[in-house]
């Protein structure tokens, strides 16, 4: 789902790539050497922009599916990333373009590391910061969009249980617990350890 604790600065760097690859001088520069989309892609690869921040059309496709089309309106979102693990809570809302209701996806993701690729040193930065925000909240929209075609992106990082850490960087397998049918717990094992993160209810995600 890109609720990614790095998309905030994935996506500033990605925007102003845009913009400077959008100057006629760059894009000409290209166009001569037959390279186009070269800083963007140079960037992308740089960043390892894999998160849905660097594809927002595709990501806004797919929540609307699931909004909109499947009428589901509670998900558990299940991941992997290969140098950090995180949970989190969050919510989507749309409006269908076609009637211009406004609907509302709760979700949670639950994104554990089985394989193990060391945060770069500028990532393990922009994770320090993460560990130490005290409101580890991130929103993503399209506010400037007509009502009727607008959406909204709201996520928070929850911390484990133990010692109030919001990203694990170290090499797990996650499980997760079910109470009544309902996501309860999502535990990342860690070499003889567990790293627990109480879930709420979906139908209490915070907005």
């Amino acid at each position: 789902m890109g609720f990614t604790p790095l998309e905030r600065l994935v996506q500033f760097i990605l925007t102003g790539v845009a913009y400077l690859e959008d100057i006629p001088a760059v894009r000409a520069v290209e166009v001569a050497f037959n390279q186009e989309g070269l800083v963007m892609d140079w960037a992308v690869d740089f960043l390892d922009a894999e998160a849905w921040t660097a594809n927002l059309n595709g990501f806004t496709d797919f929540m609307d599916t699931l909004l909109h089309k499947m009428h589901i309106d509670k998900c558990v979102f299940l991941s992997g990333d290969v140098h950090y693990s995180f949970t989190t809570c969050g919510f989507y809302t749309s409006s269908n373009g076609y009637t211009g209701q406004q609907k509302k996806l709760s979700c949670l993701q639950l994104t554990s590391s089985s394989l193990r690729n060391i945060p770069s040193d500028e990532q393990k930065k922009v994770l320090n910061i993460i560990q130490q925000d005290t409101n580890p909240k991130t929103s993503i929209s399209n506010w400037w969009r007509f009502y009727a075609s607008q959406w909204r992106m709201e996520h928070t990082l929850l911390p484990c249980t133990a010692n109030s850490q919001k990203v694990i960087e170290t090499c797990n397998l996650g499980q997760l617990y079910f109470i009544d049918g309902q996501p309860s717990r999502h535990v990342l094992h860690v070499l003889g350890s567990e790293v627990v993160y109480l879930l709420p209810s979906l139908g209490s995600v915070p907005e």
